[in-house]
Parts: C-alpha cells; sequence; structure tokens
C-alpha cells in the first residue's frame, strides 16, 4: 500500500482549528505544557514528499519549528513529538485517509493519539484527533489549505 498522490508534494498552512486546548486538558495534559502546545500549534504547517526506495518524509509543525519524520507505511518508529518528549509513531493508510498514530513513551497509560488526515475535493486537507475520558468525547480539528 502507498499513500496516494494527492497527498504528495503540496504545502499545506492552518487556516483553523477546533478544541485543541480541550482536547490537550482531556488528555492530561498540565496547563503550562497545554500553553505551550497551543502555541505551538497556531499556523501548522504540512507538507509530505516520497523519498527514493519507498519511504516518505513528512514536515508537520509551525513557521518557527517543524518536526520532521522519515517513514515507511505501517512500520513504527521512535521519535519526538509536539510534547518535546519520545514517542512511537506509526503512519498508516486507513479508508483513504492518513492514519498518524502517537504513543508517548513517558506517558503510556494516556493512551494513544490517533490523527486522520482527508484530503477532500475542495482541496483543503482536513486532521482530525478524538480522545475520550469519563463519559466525555473531544475531537481536535484542523483545517489547512494548499498554499
Amino acid at each position: 500500500m502507498e499513500i496516494p498522490d494527492h497527498f504528495l508534494n503540496k504545502s499545506f498552512v492552518e487556516v483553523r482549528q477546533e478544541n485543541v486546548d480541550e482536547f490537550f486538558a482531556l488528555r492530561g495534559v498540565p496547563w503550562l505544557i497545554r500553553k505551550l502546545i497551543v502555541g505551538k500549534m497556531k499556523n501548522g504547517r504540512f507538507h509530505l514528499t516520497k523519498n527514493d526506495g519507498g519511504k516518505y518524509h513528512v514536515k508537520i509543525g509551525d513557521p518557527s519549528k517543524n518536526l520532521e519524520y522519515d517513514f515507511e507505511l505501517d512500520k513504527t518508529f521512535k521519535a519526538t513529538g509536539y510534547d518535546g518528549k519520545q514517542h512511537e509513531i506509526t503512519f498508516s493508510m486507513e479508508d483513504g485517509k492518513l492514519r498518524e498514530k502517537h504513543l508517548n513513551l513517558e506517558r503510556k497509560d494516556s493512551g494513544e493519539d490517533v490523527f486522520f488526515y482527508d484530503l477532500r475535493n475542495n482541496g483543503v486537507l482536513y486532521s482530525e484527533c478524538t480522545t475520550k475520558k469519563d463519559n466525555k468525547t473531544i475531537t481536535w480539528k484542523r483545517e489547512f489549505e494548499q498554499r
């Protein structure tokens, strides 16, 4: 399986997000760390390319700092996440959407964060990640426009 071409070689810039602070609060992230993450997540970027040999390279982040990962689909690797901590990360395809799964290695008991990226007909890249705790569900939603 490969990532469809419509995800590749395009630069996207975040134009809207919902529920980011509420999402991290429900995940149990302390207030100060949440504020740092929320600040980093404004005006986010997304750029995905395919390297020779079938590996992919993704830049995800903000104008001041990108997280960059080289990966193969369905293969887990260790790298730094948005919180500055080591994560196990796996990218895969699921129902036509790019799936990015993170497990914070210092907080394994808090579960995984799974982001789904969906490029729709209007050319907007949508990202969603849902968390549940104590009968409450929060979905962190982001929209990216091609630039």
